[in-house]
C-alpha cells in the first residue's frame, strides 16, 4: 500500500471512530505498519471492523481482520490435474502385472 492509501485508510478508521486520543507519533507508526499490507485487504478489515466494533480497534484487532480478508481472497480448493490415461493395451499390461504381484 502506498503511503496516500494508508492516509485515506488512517482517515476512514478517524471518521468512524472520531474519539480518537491518537498522538502524531503513533499515527506515524500506524501509517508505516499499514503501508506493508495489501490497501484491498486493509480496506475489507476496516469495513468489517466498522460494524463490530464501538471503539478504534487495536493494532492486532486490525491485524487479524486483514490477515481474515487476504484469507477469504485465496481460493478454498484448486482444481486437480487429471492424470494421465494409459492405451488399453498397456492398461491391460499392467493389471496383469499387479494381479500377478497380489499374487505372491
Amino acid at each position: 500500500m502506498t503511503g496516500d492509501e494508508a492516509d485515506q485508510v488512517l482517515l476512514t478508521l478517524s471518521a468512524t471512530w472520531p474519539r480518537n486520543n491518537m498522538g502524531d507519533a503513533t499515527i506515524a507508526l500506524w501509517r508505516q505498519r499499514l503501508q506493508r499490507h495489501d490497501h484491498a485487504h486493509t480496506v475489507a478489515a476496516v469495513e468489517k471492523l466498522t460494524d463490530q466494533l464501538d471503539w478504534w480497534p487495536s493494532w492486532a484487532q486490525l491485524a487479524a481482520g486483514i490477515a481474515a480478508a487476504k484469507r477469504a481472497a485465496q481460493p478454498v480448493w484448486r482444481q486437480l490435474e487429471r492424470p494421465g490415461v494409459l492405451p488399453t493395451g498397456e492398461s491391460l499390461d499392467r493389471l496383469r502385472e499387479l494381479r500377478a504381484t497380489l499374487r505372491r
